[in-house]
């Protein structure tokens, strides 16, 4: 990798590093505003903005190219912070979330589309495995930096250490060479997102990253309860921290022999080890079970998140990559969207449910997912199940990448 891989890699942790410094901060911040009432409406607004804009960004990403993509998205990362605190109103801050979503879309969407165009098509999992760490490691240093500021200096230092964050991202884009040169033509040669979701090389990854959504979501919002009702000896930060540590251990290496053994076999592993740990907090009851099923969920998401954007990647020409990225993150956007919504409906059916139901509605989603991919993910049944299990190629790949 070059030099322009290793600018991305700082751009790429310092981007995420803003943006997670946000999540232990926003709900205090919004309750000394006196809207501790409207949190949920809060992270709705982020979710709603999110979902709205990637179709369009990942148009903009094909269009102007990947580093054009990731300034606008460094750039709205750096002033909405600053914006949040020199405008302390709850309407405000809930007009704000969904800009902030653009942020993520757009920078999310330009930095995939980066790592594809970057990565050699034999060694496309490796390089996109090492370069998606910026994710766990910027939402590891992000969180820890914005409570300790909160807590120390007060939101003022916390919002302008993120928008700091994003400032050194968007320095560091003045480095890229992006390898892309985006045709003239791209904006009348893209189909409507509903048509380009239909077709079957789309279908079946939006699909996986809406599964791996509703369980993420399920995870995020009902785990920290679960485990306050339960007290096991284990508080969400640890679990949070341990799957943290196994994805980052796990990512690289297990991306690495998807380049030799194909993306299938790896994406039903980690459709497996989603199920499984998914399972194991429903039945847990120490705090042994719950650290092994957050190891096993940082293995699954290790291996899921790249694995997807090598697959995807090995499905599209340069051209169209940004808006199919951004297409199929758009299952993954509304999987934790609804999430909530969804296992909320199912509950409601039972006059006092146990928690532990909600879990093992998240397995059986994942075990959903995997099922649907084993028949899918190709043209026909068979040649689905020979790539899911890592005997067969990808029927959509170009240039018959596994």
């Amino acid at each position: 990798m070059g030099i322009s891989a290793v600018v991305a890699f700082v751009s790429g942790l310092a981007f995420w590093s803003s943006m997670g410094s946000h999540l232990p901060i926003m709900p205090p911040y919004l309750v000394s505003l006196g809207g501790g009432d409207q949190v949920g409406l809060v992270m709705a607004a982020f979710a709603g903005g999110l979902i709205l804009c990637r179709g369009a960004l990942g148009r903009f990403a094909d269009r102007y190219g990947r580093r054009r993509s990731m300034q606008l998205g460094l750039t709205i990362a750096a002033l909405v912070p600053l914006l949040y605190y020199a405008l302390p109103q709850v309407a405000v801050v809930i007009a704000l979330r969904p800009i902030h979503a653009l942020a993520v879309g757009a920078f999310a969407t330009g930095y995939a589309a980066l790592m594809g165009d970057i990565a050699p098509p034999d060694r496309r999992g490796q390089v996109i495995g090492f370069l998606s760490l910026v994710n766990p490691l910027g939402l590891g240093i992000g969180p820890a930096t914005g409570d300790y500021l909160r807590e120390n200096l007060g939101y003022g230092a916390a919002f302008t250490v993120a928008s700091g964050f994003a400032a050194i991202g968007l320095v560091c884009t003045l480095f890229i060479r992006d390898r892309y040169i985006p045709p003239d033509r791209v904006k009348r040669q893209s189909p409507p997102i509903w048509r380009l979701v239909a077709t079957p090389r789309v279908r079946t990854p939006a699909f996986v990253l809406l599964a791996i959504g509703l369980v993420f979501g399920i995870l995020s919002t009902y785990l920290p309860q679960f485990l306050d009702q339960l007290k096991p000896g284990i508080n969400a930060g640890s679990f949070y921290a341990a799957a943290a540590m196994a994805q980052f251990i796990f990512r690289v290496p297990v991306t690495t022999l998807g380049d030799r053994y194909g993306r299938g076999i790896f994406i039903s592993f980690a459709l497996m080890c989603y199920a499984l740990s998914m399972g194991i907090i429903a039945t847990a009851k120490s705090a042994e079970a719950f650290l092994l099923a957050a190891i096993i969920d940082g293995i699954a998401a290790g291996t899921a998140i790249p694995t997807v954007i090598a697959w995807i990647t090995d499905r599209t020409v340069p051209q169209e990559r940004g808006l199919v990225i951004g297409t199929v993150w758009l299952g993954f956007d509304v999987g934790i969207a609804t999430s909530a919504a969804l296992v909320g409906g199912i509950l409601s059916l039972w006059a006092d449910p146990p928690l532990s139901i909600v879990f093992f509605i998240a397995t059986l989603i994942a075990l959903v997912a995997l099922g649907v991919f084993l028949i899918t993910c190709s043209d026909t049944a068979k040649e689905s199940f020979n790539f899911a299990l890592g005997r067969g190629k990808d029927k959509y790949a170009i240039g018959s990448q596994t």
